[in-house]
């Protein structure tokens, strides 16, 4: 059975086009674009890993740039190590 969005009192929402390709609306749309699966999206948002919103009635989203961003910062690399080569 579908459900169609004038029964749930919603709207199917479309990215502005001030966002152009860079909006990412729901878990979906989101883990799709890093290749994950959905829940590894929501516990990322969960523990402040990735820069993902929520708003009342819209739902999960982000930004392409600012997930990309997130994931370059210098802490996601490995520590260097202060013991001297032998």
């Amino acid at each position: 059975m579908t459900i169609e969005p004038q029964l749930l009192r919603t709207q199917i929402a479309e990215a502005p086009d001030e966002f152009g390709d860079e909006y990412l609306e729901g878990v979906d749309a989101i883990a799709k674009y890093l290749g994950w699966n959905a829940r590894k999206v929501r516990y990322a948002r969960e523990i402040g890993a990735l820069p993902i919103r929520v708003k009342n009635g819209v739902g999960l989203y982000a930004f392409k740039s600012e997930i990309l961003a997130a994931l370059k910062t210098p802490d996601t690399l490995v520590a260097k190590s202060t013991r001297k080569a032998h």
